[in-house]
């Protein structure tokens, strides 16, 4: 085997992320209170320095909080908040990352003093998670006649709270400690892997339950001449292995967002227009169907299935409760597959991914792939070696104009899609993509070689022997050596010709 490089590829990407709702009333509520809270804020400043006027110890003693520094403080914690919105909406922690970064240059603090502002924020935090987001009247502090908003019915979610409290901490920590206490960055719409951790969790340790649950709900329909499985016939190692898929594909998507990799596995079901599973298809509907009422209403509730089977058991754990989004995400992703199963690939969604990808003609599988680094920037974006640098891969056999010398459906289109955010990289970046090639290939240099890429050979015009004998030979017809200490040369003129 031998490494080998790709140089006919095609880069794109990340852009930013779709929005997903994940926290849709926390985010609703804080953005309707913005303004509340940055007045709030202000007059709360105001309140602390009069009421510790004498008091030495506090941090607001003999604090100036000049006009232009209320002017940059409703600033900065607007930014503040515009950060808790971005993350809240499209996951991760960027841009509260990026905003707690800028409170230290070369190691020196941004402000006049770290600790009025870890009380400040400090009380942005409670008055989001105790008051805005219960829709629970606040004291009114400022006197600018901004008020609260309150949106009946539609308290924050539990999740919403708990993600604000961590954002805020990360401020917190950093204006108190330094930037050594910034967390992993954590790239938006992924969590890294991770934006709906708990209902991946409990999907992943019941992924064969479901599969064998699924063979078991056909067989036992089977059986029972139960429409619509009467005189059905089936391949039981490939529909677990078509069930693996499905589930693999929610997975991805529901850790990562968007509907890329389910979008993949519902267009395997027609080819050129062609279903790709016999008869009406009422089955396979029937069955996906099941699974997603399996998973909805027992996997993500911990709730004990009757099973048909006693080969695998179900994984029930209480430590982890499905988040209430993964309910949507789940019905999404699964209408994909059975919209496309019943009506074809005219019901296809639009692909939805933040996440970048780059495409190369070839059929590659991903333990063909060795490293993918940008060039242009000395960024790793996939190694084979380190799980924080996965990717995943897919494959077309329909025409792409980014390829047009590529032969249709015979060539395969490969597209690699990263885990890493690539968001801030440009389409013109040098990608470098080495993977394992079949057989060693060996190519002498052009000077070695002519036109055809046969090797050039010296063909001998002396007598020399090839073995071990290089040089005249002193017993044949040529020869140089010593005569009475003179350097002398023997030679019969025309003993070379026949």
């Amino acid at each position: 085997m031998a490494k080998k490089q790709i140089s006919n590829y095609k880069f794109f990407p990340g852009v930013v992320p779709p929005l997903y709702n994940q926290f849709a009333r926390t985010v609703a509520l804080i953005a309707a209170n913005k303004d509340f809270i940055i007045e709030e804020m202000s007059q709360y400043i105001k309140n602390q320095i009069i009421a510790n006027s004498a008091n030495a110890s506090s941090p607001f003693f003999n604090y100036a909080y000049t006009n232009t520094r209320e002017i940059k403080c409703k600033r900065d914690v607007g930014y503040v908040i515009d950060g808790y919105l971005y993350d809240l909406s499209y996951g991760g922690n960027s841009l509260t990352y990026a905003n707690a970064s800028r409170y230290y240059i070369n190691g020196v603090l941004q402000v006049v003093s770290g600790d009025v502002e870890i009380a400040v924020h400090t009380f942005i935090r409670t008055l989001i998670t105790t008051k805005i987001l219960l829709n629970i009247p606040a004291t009114k502090l400022n006197l600018v006649n901004e008020d609260q908003i309150f949106i009946a019915g539609n308290n924050g979610e539990a999740g919403g709270v708990s993600q604000v409290t961590a954002l805020n901490t990360v401020l917190i920590n950093v204006i108190d400690t330094g930037i050594s206490a910034l967390p992993a960055a954590i790239a938006p719409d992924s969590q890294n892997g991770g934006l709906l951790p708990n209902a991946v969790f409990l999907l992943e340790q019941n992924k064969r339950f479901i599969q064998e649950e699924t063979i078991a709900y056909i067989q036992y329909n089977v059986d029972n001449n139960i429409a619509p499985y009467v005189d059905y016939t089936y391949n039981a190692e490939k529909c677990r292995r078509d069930v693996s898929y499905v589930l693999e594909g929610y997975l991805s998507d529901l850790k990562k967002g968007g509907n890329r990799q389910t979008y993949f596995n519902a267009d395997k079901y027609w080819e050129n227009g062609v279903a790709q599973v016999d008869g009406d298809r009422q089955p396979e509907i029937y069955a996906h169907t099941f699974i997603r009422d399996l998973i909805d209403n027992f996997i993500w509730t911990n709730t004990a299935f009757a099973f048909r089977q006693i080969l695998v058991s179900q994984i029930i754990n209480f430590d982890y409760a499905a988040e209430e989004f993964a309910q949507t995400r789940l019905k999404e992703l699964s209408n994909i597959v059975l919209d496309v199963i019943q009506y074809g690939t005219s019901r296809l969604p639009t692909k939805i991914t933040n996440r970048g990808f780059v495409k190369m003609p070839g059929f590659f599988k991903l333990k063909d792939l060795l490293l993918i680094t940008n060039a242009s920037r000395n960024t790793i974006m996939y190694n084979f070696a380190d799980s924080s640098l996965a990717a995943e891969i897919t494959y077309t056999e329909n025409f792409d104009s980014s390829f047009p010398g590529a032969l249709y459906a015979v060539d395969k289109i490969t597209t690699v899609t990263f885990d890493i955010d690539t968001s801030d990289m440009m389409i013109t970046d040098n990608i470098q993509i080495f993977v394992e090639g079949k057989e060693q290939a060996v190519r002498m240099n052009s000077i070695a070689t002519d036109a055809m890429e046969r090797q050039k050979v010296g063909i001998p015009q002396s007598m020399l022997d090839a073995d071990f004998e290089y040089g005249l030979q002193p017993t044949k017809w040529q020869a140089i050596a010593l005569m009475r200490n003179y350097p002398s040369i023997y030679e019969i003129p025309g003993s070379d010709i026949p």
